[in-house]
């Protein structure tokens, strides 16, 4: 799709793929390569400076209903259902891209009217997806790889990690990083190497669209999260992936969008964590100094909620309270003061800025439906939402917001000033999230002594400058220069490395939602780049 949009004659061929699960998996590389030959020669144009390159992959993976996958759907009991309930256990067990089973299975599904309406309907889903896609991949000529149906049977081990997150049991920080390397590991084992090279080789963006947190997939050593700068749209429910797909027009945003940002307060008094974001955010007020003011909204009730979102006409909102995903109803809620108040129920009644970023437990729960907080904040109009995958902690939740305000009052105005360029909020955020994984790397060794507050801030001046040229060693480059201090191995600093990924905040949060759309620039850049910017009214 993309390579005809972009003038290319396709031919239909005579001869079908083979049943060869291979087959498919060379063809569907071969395609995306093809489309990042095209791309790449374009990467250095003088217009990406102030536009950026929206990204050049789609990953995708359709999958069912969450509760499909576990035993729904209450079909006939007896021999009357046998042919519907031998295709959903196949569609369960569905590893590739075509669906197994033997010949009288098969036989009797055909001649099913039940079975054949439930094969019909999972045609249909799995064209619709694909298609809508495809198109929006299309629409920016980006590479699309779909993967085998097997990477949604991953969900069982990321459920057991998510199990162990929630239960603090003793030894648990050691089972985490054990469980977190069993679940990369089913990941790369499931997409496979003919399509992990296509991952690796993006470079201005991996978009994906599927249920698995695709984030934890490593590449080079790191979560693609960490590595790329990656975004995520849920696949169910379709309503919601359809719209989010159908949205491509940029939002650009200059530094006075970020005058003011909003910060809901939704915790009781007397709760343990009730004060952390708030004494953060005002033991760093002195560092935004007049570039950013911070609105500060105690919410107790629902209708305060309501009455703070419709109040503020900015362009960022942070909750800061607790948040659930009960199992059992399938929907997700945020405790307001002593509510537990579900958003899905509040789209109607509230204006969301573009950028929702949710400092709470379990708003994008790996291991639960679709019914999340996050996409709640989607359909009411959110164009990205900062969710959460597990359990977060609220002192490092704090500190990732204080430390991303003093991005947008002073590091970001920089990088897009006169002699700058662009940056989409995909990057602003990604780059926040590196910068976390970084502070727990080094902030333990300060504590015990072993390096100094100097040689922090060393290291983390140098992973800024490298993230914000967009280098992809600084990771590795931090690993060096901690491993030189420590007088360590490589292969030491490197274990290190990997038992601090699977214990930090920075995998927790993930960026749904369309973020490559705001497109953060300045009005000096733009007259430096030769554009007349007197009369714009779309930089607001």
């Amino acid at each position: 799709m993309a390579l005809a949009g972009a003038g290319f004659v396709v031919e239909e061929v005579s001869a079908p793929l083979a049943a060869d699960p291979d087959d498919f998996l060379r063809e569907i590389s071969r395609l995306a390569h093809d489309v990042l030959d095209i791309r790449e020669p374009n990467y250095g144009a003088a217009a990406l400076r102030t536009t950026p390159s929206q990204p050049d992959l789609y990953v995708v993976a359709p999958s069912f209903y969450a509760f499909v996958y576990e035993g729904g759907l209450n079909l006939p009991s007896g021999k009357a259902g046998v042919p519907a309930r031998n295709l959903l256990q196949m569609m369960r067990r569905q590893t590739g891209y075509q669906l197994k089973g033997g010949g009288k299975t098969w036989l009797a599904i055909l001649e099913d009217q039940l079975a054949m309406a439930l094969l019909d309907i999972r045609r249909r889903e799995l064209d619709f997806q694909v298609v809508a896609a495809g198109l929006a991949a299309a629409g920016t000529l980006s590479a699309t790889i779909r993967l085998p149906a097997a990477v949604n049977r991953v969900q069982g081990a990321i459920r057991q990690m998510a199990a162990h997150a929630r239960s603090g049991k003793a030894g648990h920080a050691r089972k985490l990083v054990k469980l977190f390397a069993e679940v990369q590991s089913r990941l790369v084992a499931e997409i496979g190497p003919q399509l992990l090279p296509v991952i690796e080789r993006s470079q201005t963006g991996v978009k994906l669209v599927t249920d698995v947190p695709l984030e934890w997939l490593p590449v080079g050593g790191l979560p693609l999260m960490l590595r790329k700068n990656v975004s995520r749209i849920t696949t169910t429910p379709g309503n919601l992936m359809t719209g989010v797909l159908a949205r491509s027009e940029l939002i650009h945003l200059d530094r006075d969008a970020f005058r003011e940002i909003l910060v809901v307060s939704a915790i009781e008094p007397g709760d343990p964590i009730c004060d952390i974001l708030t004494d953060m955010l005002a033991a760093w007020a002195p560092a935004y100094g007049d570039q950013v003011h911070v609105r500060i909204v105690k919410a107790r009730s629902r209708a305060d909620l309501v009455a703070a979102l419709n109040d503020f006409q900015g362009a960022v909102m942070v909750f800061d309270g607790h948040g659930g995903h009960d199992r059992l109803s399938g929907v997700a809620v945020l405790r307001v003061g002593t509510e537990d108040v579900s958003v899905w129920d509040l789209r109607t009644e509230i204006r969301v800025p573009p950028v929702v970023i949710l400092s709470a437990c379990d708003t994008q729960a790996a291991d639960r439906s679709h019914a999340t907080t996050a996409n709640a904040f989607l359909t009411a109009g959110a164009v990205t939402v900062l969710g959460s995958l597990l359990p977060v902690d609220a002192r490092n939740s704090a500190l990732l917001i204080a430390r991303l305000i003093w991005r947008l009052a002073e590091f970001l105005p920089m990088i897009t000033g006169e002699s700058g360029r662009a940056v989409l909020w995909s990057e602003v955020m990604g780059g926040m999230l590196r910068l976390h994984l970084l502070f727990d790397l080094l902030q333990p060794q300060i504590e015990r002594g072993a390096i100094t507050s100097d040689q922090y801030a060393q290291i983390n001046l140098a992973a800024i400058i490298a993230t914000a040229h967009q280098e992809e060693g600084w990771w590795e480059g931090a690993l060096h220069s901690l491993g030189a201090l420590l007088d360590i191995s490589d292969e030491a600093v490197e274990a290190m490395g990997r038992d601090t990924i699977a214990r930090s905040d920075a995998i927790r949060y993930v960026q749904i939602g369309n973020p490559e759309l705001i497109v953060f620039k300045s009005r000096a850049l733009l007259r430096a780049a030769g554009y007349d910017v007197a009369d714009r009214k779309d930089l607001s």
